[in-house]
């Protein structure tokens, strides 16, 4: 499992949605219908600029976001793709938005609130602002806000805390920097 995200509200179906290792989203939707087990659904996430990744490092680059599908599903942000594009697609597959950064591939991104980092080999961390869903296509766009400079070496782990007001980026050579947001 690479990440997990629960979505929908108290009055409609509540969803549990499953981003697996290999890229592939799964949707279980409760309460059941009346004498039927869960309803799973099951889609392979689809983006053009997709290369393989390993299965241990996908995790790193991927998450998942409550608030897809007027709010009923989750949106996936994906990285690790070949020419530095940060992914929004839909649970079924589609890819909503892409936005290109960096200049080498993402490996590495962390969420807090509405604030978005995303690290990569290209020794940059970018700091994103997730705005809230527009209409009427109910997508969350990735805005950047600035690039966050200082290692020498490919970014390997990055966190954010909207609430601290702190960014942080670790290289492979051990070096940790932190950056107000």
């Amino acid at each position: 499992i690479a990440a997990l995200c629960l979505a929908g509200d108290l009055a409609e179906q509540r969803r549990l949605v499953v981003l697996d290792a290999r890229s592939a989203v799964h949707s279980f939707r409760w309460p059941p219908p009346a004498s039927r087990g869960p309803v799973v659904s099951t889609m392979r996430r689809q983006c053009s600029t997709q290369l393989p990744g390993a299965d241990s490092r996908k995790s790193r680059y991927s998450a998942l976001l409550p608030g897809g599908d007027g709010g009923r599903g989750a949106a996936v942000l994906s990285g690790g793709h070949w020419d530095g594009t940060l992914c929004v697609s839909s649970e079924a597959g589609r890819t909503l938005h892409a936005a290109v950064q960096h200049s080498r591939t993402i490996t590495c991104l962390a969420v807090s609130g509405a604030l978005l980092i995303t690290g990569a080999e290209d020794t940059t961390a970018v700091l994103w602002f997730l705005a809230p869903p527009s209409v009427p296509k109910h997508t969350t766009v990735p805005q950047p806000l600035r690039a966050l400079r200082g290692h020498v070496r490919e970014i390997s782990a990055v966190a954010v805390s909207a609430h601290l007001d702190l960014a942080a980026s670790g290289a492979v050579d051990g070096r940790v920097l932190l950056h107000t947001c």
